[in-house]
């Protein structure tokens, strides 16, 4: 049985997302005892391994919560398209295809949130032309998506150029 959940926002898109390659055992600390907020997460960032995408419209994230024997499951799904990527964003976005990856999303109100914390996402290039690129990334995780501290994404980003 499926059953959808509030989006976070994605039926109105989103602004960005931030994808690095799969991370085993990341460690996530959080601001409150409700889990709300992630407030430390050790994530690396590292230029050629990561990478900053602009979403243009259409671009859309969303989670889904179904249950199995194993218990609660959340669907997670990003539907990303980007336009005017360098040659080399291109090869590094075709790179990630096929790998799992975290994802940090910003939805349209600034918020952060992390997809794929202990599982991964799946990344498959739906369509690429000369500077742009569409992906489908997706993935199956025990624990709903978190939000993030905006304040650690500039850390992140310094690592990026």
């Amino acid at each position: 049985m499926l059953r959808a959940i509030q989006t976070k926002y994605g039926q109105a898109g989103f602004r960005s997302c931030l994808l690095t390659f799969f991370q085993p055992g990341v460690e996530a600390f959080y601001a409150t005892a409700e889990l709300g907020t992630i407030a430390t997460l050790g994530l690396s960032f590292q230029e050629g391994l990561s990478a900053f995408v602009e979403a243009q419209e259409g671009s859309t994230f969303a989670e889904t919560q179904t249950t199995n024997l194993q218990g609660d499951l959340y669907i997670q799904s990003i539907s990303l398209a980007a336009g005017g990527l360098s040659v080399e964003k291109r090869e590094l976005l075709r790179s990630l295809s096929g790998h799992r990856v975290h994802a940090l999303v910003q939805d349209m109100s600034g918020n952060w949130w992390l997809y794929g914390q202990e599982r991964g996402l799946r990344v498959a290039v739906k369509s690429a032309s000369d500077t742009g690129m569409s992906l489908a990334i997706t993935g199956l995780e025990r624990e709903p998506a978190r939000r993030v501290a905006a304040s650690l994404i500039p850390g992140f980003l310094t690592f990026l150029n």
